[in-house]
């Protein structure tokens, strides 16, 4: 009888070992994890200020520019606020703040001054004598 007592407790000890270790890698797992999402969140929001920023600093030196271009509707699954400035794009995403600057005189969107904010969608932007307009297409 002795012996099969001292089995269960080994075998015990080596189930609680095992958990032990599959929570420890788990841990990890997330944490590496939650630190790629932050990455690709930080890359994707400066890819999103570069963007607009760029946009507008060509409309700014192309007189009679018509194009189209598409901002995401999230930033790796957060939510994000886009904003334009006077001469600035900032975005904003889970509590970090991305800031770009821009060469243009006046910015519109829908006949409305800056700031304003952009959500995701196509839009086209228009330089007609100097000012830069924006519109969004659904």
């Amino acid at each position: 009888m002795g012996r099969k007592a001292q089995t269960s407790i080994e075998f015990m000890a080596v189930i609680a070992a095992v958990i032990f270790v599959a929570a420890i890698v788990q841990l990890l797992i997330f944490t590496k994890y939650n630190e790629a999402w932050h990455v690709r969140a930080y890359l994707g929001s400066q890819d999103l200020c570069n963007t607009m920023a760029d946009e507008l600093g060509i409309a700014a030196y192309s007189e009679g520019r018509s194009a189209f271009f598409k901002l995401p509707y999230d930033i790796s699954g957060a939510n994000y606020t886009l904003t334009v400035w006077n001469g600035t794009v900032t975005a904003d995403y889970s509590d970090h703040v991305c800031v770009r600057r821009f060469v243009a005189r006046e910015v519109r969107y829908n006949n409305a001054s800056v700031p304003f904010n952009l959500t995701g969608g196509t839009y086209r932007i228009n330089t007609t004598g100097g000012l830069i307009t924006l519109e969004k297409f659904y």
